[in-house]
């Protein structure tokens, strides 16, 4: 009897193991180090300019905007850009040779009017409008009114459509309005098996910590499957963790980094702008490590790190940006005067929104071609 009980303590004993150790390796991230790219001295990419677009009488990136560029621009399946002026409440159709085609909308509170509209999605052949009191306006590619729904949502910062489910990235703070979370909640037809809430991420700054003209939606990357790219560490961590639809972490890449302090005209710049403010803003030592994250045709992950000319203003200077491939691969390291923090990627371009002139107030939305370089 005793044989027999042993043997069966023992067996049990093996299958705990055995489960246990399935569950860690399932659990398992994959991580990869990058000591250097792997084109480090071969060219990997050429921009080639194809054509600016004036779009100086339209309202899209205010100085000091939380918002990205993504949530007032987009493009349908002709890649025509659309351009949502949240001034005006209208939306600007240019061709995907820069030419400016058509243009609807007005404000009011009508059935093909925009009342304070915020943010644009393009699907198909619908647009998705959202709007003041937590509702949506859905029309089609011509201004037509098609339907309304309400979906309320806090503290927006980047939506997404993916399939049915609107997948908003939101800002949430506690009752003091000191501290500060990231949620990543999945809104819409959401099967049983799903959660709500995919991802969550404590600012350890708060609301009342350092900031500088921080776009927070830029430093994630929800890809049209739903999966989506998060920095571990915003400030001194070149790591990116990657992330299934449903918010398990599939993998982790990450090269060294050391950590530079803004420099002395970035400075200069943030206590111009807010030396009369009555936030009593801090101004933060370093910037932080992603300032955007875009992903092109090939699937590679673009980023835009450390500091930019956005905060300096330095015709000089040039922006960093390393391109990953999907499966954390370093490959390729370039400065650019051209591509800025306010960069989209649609059919191998880049759209790159320039700053607003602060003297002429003229802003422009620059298109290069991306051509890969044949090794």
């Amino acid at each position: 009897m005793r044989i027999l009980f042993k043997s069966i303590a023992l067996k049990i004993i093996m299958l705990i193991i055995v489960l246990f150790f399935c569950h860690c390796k399932k659990n398992d991230i994959q991580e990869v180090f990058n000591d250097s790219p792997k084109y480090n001295k071969e060219k990997f990419i050429s921009l080639d300019k194809l054509y600016s677009i004036n779009v100086t009488d339209l309202t899209m990136i205010r100085p000091r905007m939380l918002l990205e560029c993504e949530s007032v621009i987009d493009f349908d399946e002709n890649n025509n850009l659309y351009i949502l002026d949240t001034d005006q409440c209208s939306i600007t159709v240019f061709n995907n040779k820069g030419e400016r085609i058509r243009n609807f909308g007005k404000p009011g509170k009508g059935p093909e009017d925009f009342n304070r509209p915020y943010y644009m999605i393009l699907k198909g052949e619908k647009i998705y409008i959202f709007e003041s009191g937590h509702t949506y306006k859905i029309i089609d590619l011509e201004g037509t009114y098609l339907t309304s729904k309400t979906m309320p949502v806090s503290n927006y910062l980047k939506i997404k459509l993916i399939e049915d489910n609107f997948y908003v990235f939101e800002g949430k703070t506690d009752r003091t309005f000191s501290d500060l979370d990231f949620i990543l909640n999945i809104k819409g037809k959401i099967l049983f098996s799903q959660k709500n809430q995919i991802f969550k991420y404590k600012f350890l700054s708060g609301l009342d910590g350092p900031y500088y003209e921080f776009i927070y939606a830029n430093w994630i990357l929800i890809t049209d499957n739903g999966e989506f790219y998060f920095p571990e560490k915003i400030f001194n961590n070149y790591s990116i963790i990657k992330y299934d639809k449903e918010g398990t972490p599939l993998l982790k890449f990450k090269r060294g980094y050391k950590t530079k302090k803004y420099s002395k005209s970035a400075k200069e710049r943030f206590y111009s702008f807010y030396k009369n403010s009555r936030d009593n803003l801090e101004f933060p030592e370093s910037p932080p490590v992603v300032r955007r994250m875009i992903q092109d045709d090939r699937g590679n992950i673009w980023i835009i790190y450390g500091e930019t000319y956005m905060d300096n203003r330095d015709p000089d200077y040039k922006n960093s940006i390393d391109i990953f491939s999907e499966e954390g691969e370093w490959l390729y390291s370039f400065k650019s005067d051209v591509i800025t923090k306010n960069v989209m990627h649609n059919d191998g371009k880049l759209y790159v929104v320039s700053p607003i002139d602060e003297e002429t107030y003229e802003q422009f939305i620059d298109v290069y071609e991306i051509n890969y370089v044949k090794l």
